[in-house]
Order: C-alpha cells, then sequence, then structure tokens
C-alpha cells in the first residue's frame, strides 16, 4: 500500500495548479464605484468616472495591454448583473443593452490583439471605445440631472 501511495502521489496523478491573480481595484471593480444610494444621474456620473480611470495607465506591451482590457471587460459583467437601484426601469436598461455592446468591443479588441494587431493600434480603438462610453454616460446623467 505504502508503494502504491508513493507512486500516485508521484506517478500517478498530475497535481493540480494554482493560478493567484491580484483583485481588480480600479474601473467598475473598484470597491463603491457601484454605490446604490446615490441619484441616478450622479450614479451615471460615478459609472463614468470609473470607466475613465482606464485612461490611468497605458500599456503599450501586449501581454499587459490584454491585461487592462481583461479588468475592464471583467468590470463591464459586474456592471450588466448589478442592480441599478438609482436607475428607473427604463434608464437600467439602456445602461445593460450599451455595456452588452462596450463589452462586445472589448472583446473584438482582445481579439485583435491576440491575432497579433499592433498594440498601440489596438489600445488607440480600446480607448475610443472607453471614450463614447464615458461621454455617453456624462449625457445620460445630464439627461436625468
Amino acid at each position: 500500500l505504502v508503494g502504491v501511495f508513493i507512486y500516485e502521489r508521484h506517478y500517478g496523478r498530475p497535481s493540480a495548479v494554482t493560478v493567484a491573480t491580484a483583485p481588480v481595484s480600479w474601473g467598475w471593480s473598484k470597491p463603491g464605484a457601484l454605490a446604490q444610494d446615490l441619484p441616478a444621474d450622479a450614479y451615471l456620473n460615478r459609472l463614468a468616472a470609473a470607466a475613465a480611470e482606464w485612461f490611468e495607465k497605458r500599456p503599450d506591451e501586449p501581454t499587459a495591454l490584454a491585461r487592462r482590457i481583461v479588468e475592464f471587460r471583467q468590470g463591464c459583467s459586474l456592471l450588466i448583473l448589478s442592480p441599478h437601484a438609482p436607475l428607473d426601469e427604463r434608464d437600467r436598461q439602456w445602461l445593460i443593452e450599451k455595456c452588452r455592446a462596450w463589452a462586445a468591443k472589448l472583446d473584438q479588441h482582445l481579439v485583435s490583439l491576440e491575432a497579433g494587431d499592433d498594440a498601440l493600434d489596438v489600445r488607440d480603438r480600446a480607448d475610443e471605445t472607453v471614450r463614447k462610453l464615458v461621454e455617453a454616460m456624462r449625457n445620460r446623467a445630464v439627461e436625468r440631472a
């Protein structure tokens, strides 16, 4: 039995690999970014400000840019699945539909990067996506004010 145990331990079953990842602490993934106790316009402005944090780091290397896009995309999932209590049903649906579209664009940017497109070109396209979503949220906030 000892021999079987030693054999299985070393040769029989592959050991599990653990991958540690740091929690995302910017954008919509940041604690408090999706606070539900604000008026609708303040909520939308907070979401816009959190999204604008994208511009605080400017990775130009493919791996770092991919990580940044994935982190932003993770925030999109959180945003899509959040309750958005400050918003009425129409604004909630608008936000979710828009975020799904933005998430799809981010997915496209990541695919382009993985396909070998120039990292700076991909970053420029991602920047434009983020600029448009920040502007859309701020415009919606003005309408709600």
